[in-house]
């Protein structure tokens, strides 16, 4: 199993860093999923483009909104099909900052 480095405090990006699943603040923007974690799937994995691209804003939080984020990134599932990424390599760190992102995503009207 490899699972991608990442010794990056995200916390800064939380409105309570200490909640066990944090929700974005203001901070935490498509631009800093991107860059953070989005970025290197879609280079890495341009197949993904065929469901939505990774680097489309729009489409990215159409998939927050909807809730397709956490569902595919939720660790009860990580041993699905389902889960994503299939190539379990994201570290959790990125991982939190992801859901915490589609977390604020989904709580704006």
């Amino acid at each position: 199993m490899r699972i991608l480095p990442n010794d990056e405090n995200f916390s800064k990006y939380y409105v309570d860093p200490g909640a066990d699943e944090p929700v974005g603040n203001d901070l935490l923007t498509f631009d800093v999923v991107y860059r953070k974690v989005l970025r290197t799937y879609y280079l890495l994995y341009p197949a993904m483009n065929q469901v939505f691209p990774l680097n489309s804003e729009k489409d990215v939080t159409g998939q927050a909104k909807n809730g397709n984020i956490l569902k595919a990134t939720d660790p009860a599932i990580w041993m699905s099909i389902h889960y994503m990424p299939r190539t379990r390599d994201m570290s959790a760190s990125r991982s939190t900052l992801l859901r915490a992102w589609a977390r604020k995503i989904m709580s704006i009207p």
